[in-house]
């Protein structure tokens, strides 16, 4: 029985014990928010990383309107990277707190496998981690402007992707969704993008990234990502409408999206129903009475009409690529596989006729009459 109680007391005491050796106090890291990638040449396999590190002190004090250190390296990989920045600053260095990887344009126009991967195999980068591409610039600018309502650049970044569902004219995606994205798709995909202007004094994050063959190919500005969003997106959407000299503004808070192949005797087609649930926001230059039934079934004829064009122009604007980033494909292989492998569809999809229809619904208008 004594040796029974000696056996468990060891075991508990092993049990409680295990791990306690290699804790490290989170005052003693260097938190590491942001990693900007850039190519350093064309012919190049190394990167120029950039590290937005808080600063702790200046966290805790208000009185300082930035908290962040901006460090850059030179490498071949993110870890190579971390090596070399580690000599640069006094704590060790960790990335359980990172919140976005920025990846300049010149990058982004190579293939991102390598990027991708880099990433990927780092275990301290958690799931959450947010993915954008720079346009016209590198990532190091983003990181070096100014944030105007945080006092560090990541914070910034995060508060806008945390407007995913108010703010229809951005793309937002996790690393590892737009990497499982890629995956699924042989390197098709469609991401976040940001950009610097008035001498990198300000940060806009809007519009999109489009991808091919792990490639960055082409952007999307905010009203044709807007477009998109109404079939990739989870936001609510605002749109304008014009009738009978009237401006009409729309919100759109629930959406109920079907993409399902036809057959006819021409040969396959595809079909996107789209219904939409809202509000009217607000009329200006109009006295129609919106209480009146007809009238809202004019305004929403109307708004069917305005989204169901903002549909076409996006699956134009795809199919003219010949990028299927828009997810239609892979409705269509859910739905008849059979079918999509027959079409060929990455060939196929350029061509392919698809036709749009949207209903939408106005269950509110507000305190307008």
């Amino acid at each position: 029985m004594k040796k029974m109680l000696l056996c468990l007391t060891l075991i508990f005491f092993c049990l409680t014990s295990v791990g306690c050796w290699d804790i490290h106090d989170i005052s003693n890291r260097a938190l590491i928010t942001a990693i900007g990638i850039d190519k350093v040449e064309e012919t190049s396999t190394s990167y120029t990383f950039t590290f937005e590190i808080i600063n702790p002190v200046n966290i805790i004090e208000e009185h300082h309107e930035t908290a962040n250190i901006i460090e850059t390296v030179e490498g071949t990989s993110l870890r190579e990277a971390m090596e070399k920045l580690q000599v640069k600053v006094s704590r060790l260095n960790f990335l359980g707190y990172l919140q976005v990887v920025l990846i300049g344009e010149n990058a982004g126009r190579k293939s991102v496998k390598d990027i991708s991967d880099m990433i990927f195999r780092e275990p301290q980068i958690a799931s959450r981690t947010r993915l954008m591409f720079v346009q016209d610039g590198e990532a190091k600018d983003i990181l070096e402007a100014k944030p105007k309502l945080a006092k560090y650049v990541a914070a910034e970044l995060v508060a806008m992707t945390q407007l995913e569902y108010e703010l229809s004219l951005a793309r937002n995606q996790t690393f590892y969704q737009f990497l499982n994205e890629l995956r699924s798709t042989d390197g098709r995909g469609f991401v976040s993008r940001v950009l610097a202007t008035e001498n990198n004094k300000t940060i806009v994050r809007d519009g999109g990234a489009v991808f091919n063959n792990w490639e960055l190919i082409d952007w999307l500005s905010s009203e044709e990502t807007q477009a998109a969003n109404w079939l990739v997106g989870k936001s609510d959407a605002t749109v304008v409408g014009h009738l009978d000299q009237g401006i009409f503004t729309y919100r759109s808070d629930e959406k109920k999206l079907k993409i399902k192949p036809l057959k006819q005797g021409e040969g396959p087609r595809v079909q996107i129903s789209l219904h939409t649930n809202g509000q009217i926001l607000s009329k200006q230059g109009s006295n129609m009475e919106l209480t009146r039934p007809g009238n809202l079934k004019k305004l929403e004829k109307l708004f069917s009409d305005v989204i169901a064009n903002q549909i076409r122009s996006a699956v134009q604007k795809s199919q003219a690529a010949g990028v299927d980033y828009l997810g239609i494909g892979t409705a269509v292989k859910g739905k008849n596989p059979k079918l999509y492998q027959s079409m060929e569809w990455e060939k196929a999809y350029p061509t392919i006729p698809i036709d749009v229809i949207v209903t939408t619904e106005i269950e509110d208008v507000g305190l307008l009459e």
